[in-house]
């Protein structure tokens, strides 16, 4: 499946898309003149795109999910070479997990009003001030690392 998949995946995908482009198009377009004699306010009700958004939808499910697992499967037959990643991936974490440590769980202020309305709770707080916190640390090694090897690449 996977040799059928690196090979043809690009094709089956785009026939895939395509077909459902079509029958989309079909349905619209049948329904099109039904569709215009509405008055707006049944137009917002109508259901004619539904099928579209629902195929959008269950592509990207699908596109995501075949992502994860053919990640998964690299990385099972490609231990030795998988290493970076993993080894990044622990890095990440241990960022994460330094930052969720340091994450004060502020439950005053001008964020009070937010957090009431949302319901976040004292962990949700903590994770989200974790998570941006490895966002800016991992922005700012970025930063820092295409600086440092545009000034290498200068002198190369």
């Amino acid at each position: 499946m996977y040799t059928f998949l690196s090979k043809n995946g690009q094709t089956v995908g785009f026939l895939l898309g395509f077909v459902l482009v079509l029958i989309f198009l079909a349905m619209v377009l049948s329904g099109l003149g039904t569709f215009n004699g509405l008055s707006e306010a049944d137009q917002l009700q109508t259901n004619i795109f539904n099928f579209g958004l629902y195929a959008a939808i269950g592509l990207c499910v699908l596109a995501a999910i075949a992502a994860v697992l053919f990640g998964i499967y690299h990385l099972l037959t490609n231990l030795k070479g998988s290493m970076k990643f993993v080894i990044a991936l622990i890095g990440v974490l241990v960022v994460f997990a330094i930052g969720y440590s340091m994450a004060d769980a502020d439950m005053t202020g001008s964020i009070q009003k937010t957090i009431e309305e949302f319901n976040v709770t004292e962990g949700v707080s903590k994770f989200i001030s974790g998570s941006l916190t490895t966002t800016l640390i991992l922005a700012g090694i970025a930063l820092v690392s295409f600086i440092a090897f545009e000034i290498l690449n200068f002198f190369k």
